[in-house]
């Protein structure tokens, strides 16, 4: 039977199936002891986006979760504890806010691998949920739990722009959760997510203060703690440094290659393409603006070859960075993922695979659009005649010696506004109002005496123009 596209659902990867086995092996272990409440069984949250697990012991008032979600934005995979009170779910850190219990540990874990690992993170976290279940409890009261909930509430909304509304917020709280697994309150999103060190989260954190963009009570309550001259460990960051360091030279890499083979590929399909465009003519030989160098391409070429490059290496990059990455990291899921997740996210929001596939489209459509127009804006000189893309259209025409009308042009219009005075300025028509300019011509050099030569042998008079669109008059 043919699944329905949307039961599609997020792959999950070899190691997070691992994890999966040993927290379920750990959680089915120390439920049967019965010390950390009644076990209520898994609660499975998986959709296109997202998956979590998350293993429920009732402890009467209230609900502990032990949860697992694999990402690769934060971490590459993180194990959590939270409540359930009322409905509503909570954090360890809402309960610290709450009271103003100075606890910093960081009751979260990621970047496991090992069963052993695994197992070590489960007892830890069942262990502080024994520990502060009293607080817990309290937290439960009528007067206590509405302030919790506001106090989050408030956490959450500052984080997000003004104006916004509560279903706005609510949307967003649910792409948050999507892209990093986790609520916008969590600690893992705060600015000491990344700081290894005390005194540099604090000056951070006294930085951020002085702006007044300290949005959270956890990040409000953890400026007074250093200020204290408390020690913040950051264990979660020191595992995450190790491996952004690498998997950022590992993307780098892979992107500037397929980068550069992007634009390579431009230039040579750009200059095949001309020469079979222009196969039996000669070419001018114009001198570039970047120096005295003799090329056989306008100035104006140069745009369209430039933006061939650009639109090419960005479609090379998203089209087979991944591929490339895979043969840098050598079969890291980790590192692939991440680098997918990033690639499809932009602003905190999932990039469909519809618009990817869009931007992809576009990305080559205007490539190849720039790649044409600099494969055929050029002009030849053949043996009855010669070739170019007159003013009037995108195609390039032959236009025969008894045809071709040659042109002494005296201004270049830089501008609306602004004429500049050619020195020795040519154009040529095919006689209907089309015309291609040829711009500045050396004076004696091999252009004019193939202009002169023409104009006598075919008895053309050179006309003068003041400017080449005088030519349609």
């Amino acid at each position: 039977m043919k699944k329905n596209k949307k039961d599609k659902k997020i792959k999950i990867d070899d190691i997070s199936k691992d994890i999966i086995a040993a927290l379920k092996k750990e959680i089915d272990s120390d439920a049967a002891t019965g010390a950390y409440g009644t076990f209520l069984g898994y609660e499975e949250e998986h959709t296109k986006y997202f998956y979590k697990l998350s293993a429920v012991f009732d402890r009467g008032s209230y609900k502990v979760k032990i949860t697992y979600t694999p990402n690769v934005l934060l971490f590459s995979n993180i194990i959590d504890l939270e409540y359930e009170i009322n409905g509503e779910n909570f954090l360890i850190y809402d309960i610290f806010n709450l009271f103003d219990i100075s606890d910093f540990e960081q009751y979260y874990f990621s970047d496991l691998s090992t069963e052993a690992e695994t197992g070590e993170a489960v007892r830890s976290l069942l262990d502080v949920a024994v520990k502060y279940d009293y607080d817990v409890k309290k937290a439960t009261q009528e007067e206590n739990f509405e302030k919790l909930k506001q106090n989050r509430d408030t956490d959450i909304k500052n984080g997000f722009n003004d104006g916004m509304t509560d279903e706005e917020i609510k949307s967003e709280v649910k792409d948050c959760i999507e892209m990093f697994g986790v609520v916008p309150n969590h600690p893992v999103c705060s600015y000491a997510l990344d700081t290894t060190d005390s005194a540099k989260l604090l000056k951070k954190l006294e930085k951020q203060d002085k702006k007044g963009k300290i949005e959270t009570l956890y990040e409000k309550r953890l400026l007074e703690y250093l200020r204290g001259g408390n020690k913040f460990e950051n264990k979660n960051a020191e595992n995450k440094k190790a491996f952004e360091k690498t998997f950022k030279k590992q993307s780098f890499l892979a992107d500037s290659v397929c980068f550069v083979c992007g634009m390579v590929f431009a230039v040579v399909v750009a200059l095949i393409a001309r020469s079979i465009v222009f196969s039996g003519y000669e070419l001018l030989t114009y001198s570039s603006f970047v120096g005295n160098i003799p090329i056989h391409l306008p100035n104006e070429g140069f745009f369209g070859v430039a933006l061939g490059m650009i639109m090419f290496a960005g479609a090379f990059v998203k089209l087979f960075g991944k591929t490339l990455l895979s043969k840098l990291v050598k079969g890291d899921e980790t590192a692939l993922q991440r680098y997918e997740a990033e690639k499809n996210s932009e602003n905190g929001k999932k990039i469909k695979p519809a618009e990817n596939i869009i931007v992809i489209v576009v990305l080559l459509v205007i490539g190849i659009a720039g790649i044409t127009f600099t494969a055929t804006n050029n002009f030849g000189f053949g043996e009855n005649g010669v070739k170019f893309t007159s003013s009037e259209s995108f195609i390039p025409e032959t236009v025969s010696y008894d045809d071709l009308e040659i042109y002494s042009l005296k201004y270049f219009i830089s501008d609306e506004e602004n004429k500049t005075e050619y020195k020795n300025g040519y154009a040529v028509s095919n006689g209907k109002g089309g015309f291609y300019e040829l711009g500045e011509v050396a004076p004696g050099g091999e252009t004019e005496k193939r202009l002169l030569s023409v104009a006598e042998k075919y008895g053309k008079e050179i006309k003068t123009v003041n400017i080449a669109e005088d030519i349609k008059k």
